[in-house]
C-alpha cells in the first residue's frame, strides 16, 4: 500500500468520526492538513479520543480505539486485523489497534459509534449545556448570561459583566495565492506605509519586525469603542524580528521579562499607502488576511484587574474561572472551529492574557491593550512554548500620531 492510499484510508476513518456532532481533530486543524498522525476527539473532552490514527507496533498505519478492559481480549480474538495496542490502559479502558485496509472500514465505524456513545454518556449536564451553546444562534452576550446562570453566579452578574472588555477577534480568511490588496487587514506579511515613512528601527538602527496591519475603516463597529476609525493601524516590534541568520534568540534575549522591548504602533491614512518590501535582515511571517469580529472578553479572570479586588469566596472565584474557560471555548469553536479555550488567535483590544502573572506595574498606568498576538500555526508566530505577545499603549497617543510609551508582555503558555 503506497503513502497516498494510506492517507486516503486514514482520512476516510477520521472523516466518519468527524461527522459525529461536537467532534473535532485534537488540534482543531482541518483534516486535510494532516498526514499519518491525527486524533478525533469530542469537543471539551480531551482525556480520551474517538479514534487515534498512528503507526502501530508493526509500523503499519492503524486506527486506535479505547474499549472497556474486560472487552479487549474479545476484540483481539475477533479479527486478525485487530491487535492489542501498546498504548497504556487508563481510566478503565484498554486499547486496540485496527490495521487500516479496505476491509476494516465497517469495523472502524462500529468502534467509533461505540466510543462516541460512551463519551457522550459520561458528560455532565453542564458539559452538555456548553456543547448546546456552541451550536446555538445566541449572541455572545446571551451565551455569557446563560453561563453565569448555569454556574450559580446570577447574584454576582453585575460585577462579572462590569469586568467585560470589548475585543476584536482577527479571524483568518480562506488562504489565497494572491497578494492582499493595498490597505487590506492581515497578520504577518509586509506593511503598507506612507512612502515618506522610514521602516521603524531600534535606537541602534536595527529594523523591527512586522506583526500586522488592520484597516480601521473596514473594521468599523467591530472595533472596541476607544479605537480610531480612520486609516490603517500597523504594528512593529523587536519580538517580531526574523533574522535569516537565525539570530532571533540572541537578538531578543535583552528584552525577556522587560516592558521596554522596542515597538512602534502607527496609523497611516489610506490615501498615503504604498506596499513595502521587508529590509534585508528581516524575514516576514507568512501573511494571513483577517476579518474582524467584536466579542465580549473576560480575559484571564484570576489575574485580571476588574476582578482581583472583589470580595468573593474561593468557590465563587473557581466558578468564575471555569465560566471564563467555557466562554472562551465556545467563542473559539464559533470562529475558529476549535473547542480549546487556549487556541492561539490574534485580537485587538480586550483584556490581556497574562499566562504567568499580571504585570503589577500596569496598575499605575493608563495603558490599555492595543493588540494581542497568539501562537499560531498559520502565521508561524511562536511566543515561548505557546503563549501570547500583548502590547499596551495610551490610545490618546495613538490617535495623535505618537506611540512613545508601548508596553510589551511576552508570556509563554
Amino acid at each position: 500500500m503506497n503513502a497516498s492510499e494510506n492517507q486516503l484510508r486514514s482520512h476516510t476513518v477520521a472523516a466518519y468520526a468527524l461527522g459525529k456532532p461536537h467532534t473535532q481533530t485534537e488540534t482543531g486543524m482541518p483534516l486535510d492538513t494532516f498526514g499519518f498522525r491525527l486524533s478525533v476527539v469530542l469537543r471539551g473532552s480531551y482525556d480520551d479520543f474517538l479514534v487515534d490514527i498512528t503507526r502501530g507496533r508493526s509500523r503499519r498505519l492503524v486506527a486506535r480505539f479505547g474499549v472497556p478492559k474486560a472487552d479487549q481480549a474479545r476484540w483481539v480474538a475477533s479479527d486478525p486485523a485487530i491487535s492489542e495496542s501498546e498504548y497504556v490502559p487508563r481510566r478503565g479502558l484498554a486499547f486496540i489497534d485496527v490495521e487500516l485496509n479496505g476491509e476494516t472500514n465497517d469495523l472502524c465505524r462500529t468502534l467509533i459509534d461505540q466510543c462516541y456513545d460512551r463519551m457522550m454518556s459520561q458528560l455532565s449536564d453542564h458539559q452538555r449545556l456548553v456543547l448546546e451553546l456552541t451550536q446555538s444562534q445566541l449572541s455572545e452576550d446571551e451565551i455569557l448570561d446563560r453561563l453565569i446562570e448555569s454556574y450559580g453566579l446570577s447574584d454576582l452578574s453585575t460585577s462579572i459583566l462590569a469586568g467585560v472588555v470589548p475585543a476584536t477577534l482577527l479571524v483568518p480568511l480562506p488562504s489565497s495565492s494572491q497578494l492582499p490588496p493595498l490597505g487590506a487587514s492581515f497578520v504577518g506579511g509586509v506593511p503598507d506605509l506612507d512612502p515618506a515613512d522610514d521602516w521603524p528601527v531600534t535606537s541602534e538602527g536595527r529594523p523591527l519586525g512586522f506583526l500586522g496591519q488592520f484597516n480601521l475603516e473596514d473594521f468599523g463597529d467591530s472595533l472596541p469603542d476607544s479605537f480610531p476609525r480612520k486609516g490603517v493601524l500597523s504594528i512593529f516590534s523587536v519580538w517580531a524580528h526574523h533574522d535569516p541568520k537565525d539570530e532571533e534568540e540572541e537578538w531578543n534575549e535583552p528584552f525577556y521579562g522587560r516592558s521596554n522591548a522596542p515597538t512602534k504602533i502607527q496609523v497611516t491614512p489610506l490615501e498615503q499607502l504604498s506596499r513595502r518590501s521587508a529590509p534585508q535582515d528581516v524575514r516576514p511571517y507568512p501573511c494571513v488576511e483577517v476579518r474582524a469580529v467584536r466579542v465580549p472578553d473576560l480575559g484571564a479572570v484570576e489575574r485580571s484587574q476588574p476582578f482581583d479586588n472583589l470580595d468573593w469566596d474561593d468557590p465563587q472565584v473557581s466558578a468564575l474561572q471555569s465560566l471564563q474557560d467555557d466562554f472562551d471555548a465556545i467563542v473559539m469553536h464559533r470562529y475558529y472551529g476549535d473547542f480549546n479555550s487556549m487556541h492561539g488567535h490574534h485580537r485587538l483590544g480586550g483584556a490581556g492574557r497574562y499566562q504567568q502573572e499580571f504585570p503589577e506595574e500596569l496598575r499605575e498606568t493608563d495603558l490599555k491593550v492595543i493588540a494581542t498576538f497568539g501562537t499560531d500555526n498559520l502565521t508561524q508566530m511562536q511566543w515561548g512554548d505557546g503563549g501570547d505577545l500583548t502590547l499596551l499603549a495610551d490610545m490618546d497617543e495613538i490617535r495623535s500620531g505618537g506611540t512613545t510609551d508601548v508596553w510589551t508582555e511576552n508570556q509563554g503558555g
